[in-house]
């Protein structure tokens, strides 16, 4: 089954006073690589896996659809089960006695050539022969449970790294301490150029919280370097067309390569793929250590980071701005997002949603640079309020199915 929501969208006004920016809590996000080749021809969302179920729900796009024929509604019926593999992993006293946790096995493997990938509640990583049911490989977090109330794995994801890198087939793995593991696919050892020791800290620079407070609730996805930049009727679609102009592709590279001046550390480069044309790749900077900070509006694929300790510096770092048109929080908390709501200077203010895609027929604008304090629409005569329209999720979401290339 596959959920779908519809958006809430709801309008607010506020007294008129203040600016900002957008602010993202995110978690890392790494997607696996497809171990057989599909038809170029086709979007992502299009396509189905031809032998391997490389992603958790078969393809990027979630179709949870397997073109293998060899079983069909007639011949079901008939089939015996093969094998039986015991992960080993059973609740402890504290889960199935005391009730103290929850714990959930609802993993689905993926599958890479002859190997199952798959991960259990109390975060064992095992890659199983998938013909044969063998264990592999078996990698256990050795983690303190003490203080969790929710135990759960949902799956892993597969990645090939770029030829000469070391550790080139890795398994991502999520683990109930908040930190993502990436694992040897053909051993099960630490990655070790990986983070610190083949593992990263989803907590780092997250304020303070305990055992409960983080959770991974699905597997990790790599979209890094795999954006279809092109033309609006190519094939594949792509995700994003190109700027306006030549002129305007030259202003964003040289204020990227300007910010690298000013001490911003590049996550993601920006690039001109296509010589002459205003086609650019995604450029993402942490400017958390810069000299200096620019504030400027810049309409185009560049993304300024900032890390801060906790909840309310970020705010405070989103509000530090002269422009103020949208904003968006991606989190599981409701009480979050109130206070985001509350506080963010912004005429735009999404709950895991987008910054982009308001309707013209709802009053925004906000009332710093970016709308100066002139909502659009039906509402423009109400200049008298500070005007906000929010569009909302109950819970963080994504789905891609189309302007991503095949790993």
């Amino acid at each position: 089954s596959r959920a779908m929501y519809t958006p809430k969208t709801r309008s607010r006004a506020v007294p008129a006073a203040l600016g900002i920016i957008a602010l993202l809590l995110a978690m890392p996000m790494v997607r696996p690589r497809a171990a057989e080749a599909q038809d170029p021809s086709l979007p992502i969302a299009a396509q189905a896996p031809v032998g391997d179920w490389t992603d958790y729900g078969g393809t990027l796009s979630g179709q949870r659809y397997s073109a293998l024929s060899q079983i069909t509604p007639d011949n079901v019926k008939k089939l015996e089960l093969a094998w039986t593999q015991r992960t080993g992993d059973l609740p402890d006293r504290a889960e199935s006695v005391e009730h103290k946790r929850e714990y959930h096995s609802e993993a689905t493997p993926i599958q890479i050539g002859d190997t199952l990938y798959t991960c259990t509640p109390h975060s064992i990583v095992q890659a199983i022969d998938a013909t044969t049911g063998r264990t592999k490989w078996s990698w256990k977090d050795q983690a303190s449970r003490q203080g969790n109330s929710y135990l759960v794995c949902r799956g892993v994801a597969f990645y090939q790294a770029p030829a000469g890198t070391p550790c080139p087939r890795r398994i991502f793995a999520p683990t109930f301490d908040a930190r993502m593991m990436a694992l040897d696919a053909d051993t099960g050892q630490p990655c070790p150029g990986f983070g610190t020791n083949g593992a990263i800290d989803l907590r780092q620079n997250m304020g303070v919280s305990g055992p409960a407070d983080q959770i991974s609730t699905s597997p990790p996805v790599v979209a890094n370097g795999r954006l279809i930049v092109g033309e609006p009727h190519a094939d594949p679609a792509p995700f994003m067309g190109p700027v306006i102009d030549n002129d305007a592709a030259d202003m964003l590279t040289e204020s990227f390569l300007a910010l690298l001046t000013m001490g911003g550390r590049p996550i993601r480069h920006m690039e001109r793929p296509i010589e002459g044309r205003p086609f650019l790749t995604p450029g993402v900077i942490d400017m958390t250590g810069a000299n200096e900070k620019v504030d400027v509006e810049l309409f185009g694929p560049i993304l300024q980071v900032f890390r801060v300790s906790s909840f309310e510096e970020a705010i405070a770092e989103a509000n530090d701005t002269r422009y103020g048109l949208s904003a968006s929080l991606v989190a599981q908390n409701p009480k979050l997002y109130d206070q985001f709501w509350a506080n963010i200077r912004a005429g735009i203010v999404n709950g895991n949603r987008p910054t982009t895609g308001a309707s013209s027929a709802a009053p925004f604008g906000g009332v710093g640079w970016s709308g100066n304090h002139r909502p659009s629409a039906y509402y423009a005569a109400d200049y008298c309020a500070y005007p906000v329209v929010s569009s909302e999720s109950d819970s963080a979401r994504a789905s891609m199915g189309v302007g991503l290339r095949d790993a």
